[in-house]
């Protein structure tokens, strides 16, 4: 009976957490993203998504997700889980109302609205109100079934060993770090509580392990990531492990256990308080020594954060994509990122089709290379994630970003086909006019104005869609004007019929990269309407 209350506690948990990630998720992708440098925000956004959620394990793993996606640095990243460690006991707090006989009530309303609503939003919020009532059936359950042993000299006398500090620190943590979830020991010991079978002194310490234990959850998501998504899981167990250094010390020195213990005349509360307690104060002490912080992770995981560039992912950990947030920045992060070389593969075939080189030619067969490993790269953990659990944002997100992905591609093989064309043109010994060389370079420069309107764009999800479509309109009457000089070139015997071919075929390549410029910012604008 006690481990099916157990069960039913970390499912009802499970469901209630996985209910408001799913009914909040997109927003607090876009909080985290703009979160600024300023440590008092980081902290607050940190704990109000952790209080939302009801998990600072799944803020933890979007912030180390986002940390290895560049989109947060190492030190906003701290401040993110501090305020996390916060907001996480809020949960404690839940768990300490007594509101065990209508808590049946509560799994039969969130499973009607399960079961009989059609939209999203009310099925998620069915989730919730179904995991908030399961979890305290749980929690009833294994106090059924823990309330005989509180006769039980044994058992009592095994749990008041816990009283001492590296016995109580060491089974708090390995508990936490086995189920994942400090909510989870904590609300164990607040049942224990209710039924008289453990003290606050006897869980003073096993709430202080708990908060190690946790730590758990950054370090797994680690696996994989860049070194700095490695140092926030060291700064995030250094975090703990300083906070309950303090706490031991001062516990073994001064009646902090009596001080809490007045604050309340149950146990279980009493054990809520000390972890809301235990994680203010810690965060109140650490926020100055953030860069010391910093200072031990970096010589924890030495060496540096880029990864070699060329046929590698940069923002994205492809066996991370079950963790859907972080891995939709991470898909946008590298989109980016291939965008970006598809930019460079024009200007250098536009050059190479004006003054071959060899050299040339070998960059932009190497940047093609990684514009099609990318694109497949890309598509593939956006497959992958489309099988999670997603919200209705998340789905249109991700079957964006696989149009946005092929769009991007083609951009890529435009560009590469224009460097066949400086290729066929250097063995074939065709030569363009001084005329027409200044009508390319002329197009090539407003081209490349449209392509960093659309990067920057994207970089910054601000669409001036109007402006990108008159650069393009102004592309296009280049090309159309242009094309009836070089018929009049061709008429008048100046350019011969070879080298008007390999002109006009120059300028279809143009304007279909215009076309899939204009096609990825409808899209990427269409993700963030």
């Amino acid at each position: 009976m006690l481990l099916g209350g157990l069960a039913l506690f970390l499912y009802g948990m499970n469901e209630m957490g996985k209910g408001l990630e799913l009914l909040a998720g997109n927003k607090l992708q876009e909080v985290l993203e703009k979160l600024t440098s300023n440590k008092y925000i980081g902290i607050l956004v940190g704990a109000l998504v952790t209080s939302i959620i009801q998990s600072s394990s799944a803020t933890t793993v979007m912030t180390v997700g986002f940390v290895n996606s560049r989109i947060l640095s190492l030190s906003q990243a701290i401040y993110v889980i501090m305020g996390a460690n916060i907001g996480t006991t809020i949960t404690g707090l839940i768990l300490t109302l007594d509101i065990d006989l209508i808590a049946p009530f509560f799994t039969f309303i969130g499973m009607i609205m399960m079961l009989f609503t059609k939209k999203r939003k009310y099925k998620y919020s069915g989730t919730i109100i179904f995991g908030f009532g399961v979890l305290f059936m749980g929690m009833n359950m294994m106090g059924a079934a823990v309330k005989p042993l509180a006769a039980n000299r044994e058992f009592t006398s095994l749990l008041a060993k816990s009283s001492n500090p590296l016995i109580g620190i060491v089974v708090g943590a390995i508990f936490t770090a086995v189920v994942q979830s400090s909510s989870a020991t904590t609300g164990i010991l607040i049942t224990f509580a209710n039924t008289g079978i453990i003290t606050f002194e006897s869980a003073f310490y096993l709430i202080l392990g708990t908060n190690i234990g946790t730590c758990i959850t950054s370090v797994l998501s680690s696996i994989g990531a860049n070194k700095n998504a490695k140092r926030v899981a060291v700064a995030h167990i250094t975090f703990n492990v300083i906070g309950t250094i303090i706490f031991t010390a001062a516990s073994l020195s001064l009646p902090v256990v009596n001080w809490i213990e007045a604050l309340s005349h149950r146990t279980a509360e009493q054990i809520a308080y000390l972890h809301t307690i235990f994680n203010l104060v810690t965060t109140i002490l650490l926020i100055p020594f953030t860069d010391l912080l910093v200072d031990i992770s970096k010589n924890v995981i030495k060496g540096s954060d880029e990864k070699e560039k060329g046929l590698s992912l940069m923002y994205l950990n492809p066996e991370g994509y079950h963790d859907t947030i972080p891995t939709i920045a991470g898909i946008r992060q590298e989109s980016l990122r291939m965008l970006k070389y598809t930019q460079e593969n024009l200007k250098l075939s536009i050059q190479d089709l004006l003054n071959h080189e060899d050299d040339t030619t070998a960059n932009i067969a190497f940047n093609e290379e990684i514009i099609d490993y990318l694109n497949k790269e890309i598509t593939k953990v956006s497959v992958k994630t489309m099988t999670n659990d997603l919200n209705k944002y998340q789905y249109k997100q991700l079957s964006y970003y696989l149009k946005i992905a092929s769009n991007i591609e083609r951009l890529g093989d435009y560009a590469y086909n224009i460097s066949k064309l400086a290729s066929r043109m250097y063995v074939s010994e065709i030569k363009f006019s001084s005329e027409t060389k200044l009508e390319i370079i002329a197009v090539s420069h407003v081209l490349e104005k449209l392509y960093d309107d659309v990067f920057e764009s994207l970089k910054e999800n601000d669409f001036d869609m109007k402006e990108i479509r008159t650069k393009s309109f102004i592309v296009q009457d280049m090309v159309e004007r242009n094309r009836e000089n070089s018929l009049h070139r061709l008429r008048n015997g100046s350019d011969d019929a070879e080298t008007g071919l390999v002109y006009d075929k120059f300028y279809t390549y143009i304007l279909r990269t215009r076309d899939h410029l204009i096609n990825v910012s409808n899209q990427y604008a269409t993700i963030y309407e």
